[in-house]
């Protein structure tokens, strides 16, 4: 770990490049980092794009851990799962994606682009590394929130985490989301989601899911997140209720009133 250290009555010393570092280090440091953590199918995209992408203040990241068939091509944009999902998602929420995993995230375009309104804003003709100076540059003044549906479980694979960082934890009736991925033939087939391609694999897939997302996000080693870090949502409450359940988010993450 780096410490900087000066004597703040000589800050005219600091280089101008490194107090633009440091200025923008400390304001990221004041914005929410979100993970939004959920089964396939069961609102989070909609919680997500709602909630969060609506709001100017606000980058949000559709699917950082996305699966692509086409995953090892150099145009894919990752195959993650699990831990490695865990690590990415947090990192795209942080501001602490190296250049090589913003080309990876960049890659899927219906992710980067057409799920996110600052996507959009980034995403452009020029060079991707103009992109990624855009996306850090975005990113430190922005609240961000991430949305997964591919983690195993609530582990998050970090000894320690910034005081920014929350994790929403989205639930849904097993029944609803197992009859919505039913509907769909991406779910019905053999995959992550379905192990074993039949219907009952389906409705084991979710159930294991979420069993295995029961109770509260650690760290590693088994250390709690901070108990005010983590937020529980049904979301039947969310639909049968919505301006008191956003209202309540927004406080959680100290975020004022909603937008009208």
């Amino acid at each position: 770990k780096m410490a900087l250290r000066w004597d703040s009555s000589s800050t005219s010393a600091v280089p101008d490049h490194l107090r633009y570092l440091i200025r923008n280090a400390k304001i990221a440091a004041s914005k929410v980092a979100l993970l939004i953590v959920a089964e396939g199918r069961s609102g989070s995209s909609l919680l997500g794009e709602m909630v969060f992408d609506s709001r100017p203040d606000f980058m949000y990241l559709y699917e950082p851990c996305r699966q692509r068939a086409d995953w090892e091509d150099k145009n894919g944009a990752g195959h993650l799962f699990g831990p490695d999902c865990a690590r990415s998602a947090v990192l795209s929420v942080t501001c602490g994606l190296a250049f090589d995993e913003f080309v990876q995230l960049r890659a899927d375009r219906n992710a980067f682009f057409q799920h996110s309104a600052k996507g959009r804003v980034i995403y452009g003709e020029q060079e991707v590394s103009m992109e990624y100076l855009m996306w850090i540059t975005q990113c430190w003044r922005s609240h961000r929130a991430a949305k997964v549906i591919r983690m195993f479980d609530l582990n998050l694979p970090f000894e320690w985490l910034p005081p920014s960082i929350r994790v929403l934890h989205l639930v849904r009736h097993p029944r609803e989301v197992v009859s919505s991925r039913l509907s769909l033939q991406a779910f019905r087939t053999k995959s992550f989601f379905n192990p074993t391609g039949t219907n009952p694999g389906v409705a084991a897939a979710v159930c294991s899911g979420m069993k295995a997302k029961l109770g509260e996000p650690t760290l590693l080693g088994g250390a709690p997140l901070r108990k005010e870090a983590f937020f529980l949502l049904r979301y039947d409450r969310l639909m049968s209720n919505a301006q008191p359940v956003v209202t309540q988010l927004y406080k959680w993450l100290r975020l004022g009133s909603p937008l009208p």
